[in-house]
């Protein structure tokens, strides 16, 4: 029997803030839809996923489930039967042992905004500060708290690579920074952007020996401290998160509402002068090909005495030292950080009982190629016994066509299309004539 992640268990007063949002509305739809199918081949080991997930533990349990929808799409063998690590993959009978961890808050998020500057305020040494000695400790904490853990002990564990994953909800927008700070606390290695008094960028390499913020201090390299040798690498994205799972199901048609969605944020800049990454946008109508693994990060162990093969995790970026430098492979398309936006157009459906409004994925069963259609968005699902009606959004997103599919004995064919210039005219005639 299918689990409702979003169907409280709890008190109100005890759920989360973030699951508060998306347990509700149509803009949530493909999020909600998405994670609760990634749910149905996540094996809940502990038993107590949906209660953390609902209350205190959820952007962990986001991640371990992004995790998870990874490891399953790239097709490796996953293996959750048991309680520590988290995972367990294997491809071509090779295995490696996964444990997740976030960095988080030690108070709310709000309190922790009251009176700070937000990251975009920030001057340029205020911003170098907070990456070269607050991020770091962030990070050193949740993976020195792993580290004790000693998982290589434990036999499913032994003589193979450990790996420790890791992502950062410490603050409101924690998100929006990359792995430049990561990168500094495992390696000991700084790169900074220097803009010097006319303007021109350069890139100034410094070696790191520890970092300082306030009373606290550790030292760097974490690949050189006692045990690092029993981990072979280290995960990072910021991408696992619940906006990943709603672009994920808008492109796998977990949707029946009449919404738009676009992403916008910063990549890798491949122009051999470029000092600084890119900015891009689009919309998802326009893009098909997003994997789980698009943000992934790698970094390598250079001591490690079970190493990682470099390109084992796939779409992902991966990091190395050689010869005193930090080297980087970077797919085609490698994100730093972004940000969905979702629209909901309203459509004043209002639907006899015979009709039933479903989701793109229905009507996916039953006509899986549409090739009558134009390569336009579809926005409207509707089944009305052996009738399919659809409707498509133009390019420029004004007019609509609304094609009706009848089933005869050779499948579903187009019985009429129709065009016009608003949606509710559309959905109208579609519901009138379907």
């Amino acid at each position: 029997m299918s689990i409702d992640l979003f169907k409280p268990i709890v008190p109100m007063d005890k759920l989360n803030r973030n699951f508060s949002i998306l347990k509700d509305g149509a803009l949530n739809e493909p999020t909600r839809v998405m994670m609760n199918k990634a749910f149905e081949f996540f094996n809940d080991i502990d038993g107590n996923f949906l209660e953390q997930f609902q209350t205190t533990g959820f952007d962990a349990r986001v991640f371990e489930l992004y995790l998870s929808s990874y490891f399953l799409e790239a097709g490796y063998k996953l293996n959750r039967d048991y309680d520590r690590p988290d995972f367990i993959v294997e491809r071509d009978g090779y295995k490696v042992a996964i444990e997740a961890t976030t960095v988080n808050s030690t108070v709310d998020r709000k309190q922790i905004m009251d009176g700070k500057k937000a990251h975009r305020d920030l001057t340029l040494e205020e911003l170098y500060e907070k990456l070269r000695n607050e991020l770091p400790i962030k990070f050193g904490s949740p993976l020195f708290s792993k580290l004790n853990k000693k998982y290589w002990e434990l036999n499913h564990c032994k003589d193979i690579p450990l790996v420790l994953a890791i992502e950062a909800f410490h603050e409101e927008d924690s998100l929006s920074f990359t792995s430049n700070a990561l990168i500094q606390y495992l390696y000991g290695i700084r790169h900074e952007l220097h803009i010097d008094e006319e303007g021109r960028d350069s890139v100034n390499k410094s070696d790191i020996n520890e970092h300082r913020s306030g009373n606290k201090v550790i030292p760097s390299v974490f690949f050189q401290q006692p045990y690092t040798e029993n981990i072979s690498a280290i995960i990072f994205t910021n991408s696992g998160t619940t906006a990943k799972f709603k672009r994920m199901g808008y492109y796998y048609g977990c949707v029946s509402s009449f919404i738009k969605m676009y992403r916008e944020g910063v990549c890798y800049d491949f122009d051999p002068k470029a000092l600084r990454p890119k900015e891009f946008k689009y919309d998802l109508d326009n893009r098909i090909d997003e994997s789980w693994g698009e943000g992934l990060e790698v970094f390598h162990n250079p001591k490690a005495n079970f190493p990682l093969p470099k390109d084992f995790f796939d779409d992902a970026a991966y990091h190395y030292i050689e010869d005193g430098e930090v080297l980087s492979f970077l797919p085609e398309f490698h994100i730093y950080h972004s940000k969905t936006l979702t629209i909901e157009f309203e459509d004043n459906l209002i639907l006899p009982g015979n009709i039933k409004r479903v989701m793109k994925t229905d009507v996916d069963r039953f006509i899986p190629s549409r090739n009558q259609l134009p390569k336009y968005p579809e926005k409207c699902w509707l089944i009305k016994g052996q009738r399919i009606g659809i409707i498509v959004m133009d390019v420029d997103g004004e007019a609509f066509l609304s094609f009706i599919y009848e089933y005869d004995d050779e499948g579903f064919e187009v019985a009429s299309i129709n065009t016009f210039k608003g949606f509710n005219e559309a959905g109208t005639y579609l519901v009138e004539n379907l």
